[in-house]
């Protein structure tokens, strides 16, 4: 166990080159404010070998990390410390010793987040999350390429109808990127399970909502790009389900 006397959360964790790993979340045990951004390190028995934290005083949050090719570590989340107004996708570039290097935010006015962060062939970093400030209604998929200095080579919001929001994304073969999140039915209210492709400059291509009915529910969790040019998405699912929620588990093709 790692944490103090107040809720710790570890929301994603990532292997390091010496055999251990980093664990990233949040902590409200200790830190600037409510809660704030966790980066732990451990040894290959589990050993905590440091831990840091990054934020301000109104609220930090840390959905995912990823090895940077200097060694250190990429964090993606969200921020209501810094940026534009209510919370913001939140970027935090940690050495291999976990002390800050820099930080970004990406919003407008309204609630922008960030929930994933995956490293791309070129050694830059991709980061999907969604986007209300600049949506065309509710909420649309969020995307953020930036390399490991901060700089940032594009921003793209994916109009969709409705609300919709990307969760997990990775790169496909072609260089483009497979996106996994969740849609809400304006008309029915149910939720349904969405995959997003893109092309490798963040624009859409097609996409599809996943066991869509007006009679259950299914939510995307993580999107993995398979060899044949497809894909494989995972989440729970109340549709045909044997209990109240189960896992579900599909295989697109590359068409």
């Amino acid at each position: 166990n790692y944490g103090g006397a107040d809720d710790d959360f570890c929301w994603a964790l990532s292997p390091t080159h010496d055999g251990g790993f980093v664990l990233a979340g949040e902590t409200r045990s200790s830190g600037a404010g409510e809660e704030v951004v966790l980066l732990i390190k451990i040894d290959s028995q589990g050993t905590e070998l440091w831990a840091q934290t990054y934020g301000g005083a109104a609220g930090d949050r840390c959905f995912s990390v990823a090895p940077a090719p200097d060694g250190g570590y990429m964090l993606a989340g969200q921020t209501f410390s810094y940026g534009a107004g209510d919370r913001d996708v939140h970027v935090v570039k940690a050495d291999a010793n976990g002390q800050l290097e820099w930080s970004r935010t990406f919003g407008g006015p309204a609630s922008d987040v960030g929930h994933c962060i995956t490293r791309t062939a070129d050694g830059s970093f991709l980061v999907t999350g969604y986007t209300t400030s600049f949506a065309t209604v509710g909420d649309d998929p969020y995307l953020i390429k930036i390399d490991q200095l901060g700089k940032t080579h594009w921003r793209r919001v994916i109009p969709l109808d409705g609300t919709r929001h990307t969760l997990t994304g990775e790169q496909d073969s072609d260089g483009g990127f497979f996106l996994a999140g969740f849609s809400d039915d304006p008309q029915t209210g149910k939720r349904s399970a969405l995959l997003v492709k893109t092309d490798p400059q963040g624009n859409l291509d097609w996409y599809q909502d996943i066991l869509r009915t007006t009679v259950g529910e299914s939510f995307g969790y993580t999107v993995r790009a398979t060899p044949d040019g497809g894909c494989v998405l995972t989440g729970h699912t109340t549709v045909g389900s044997a209990g109240a929620r189960d896992l579900f588990l599909v295989e697109v093709d590359d068409e």
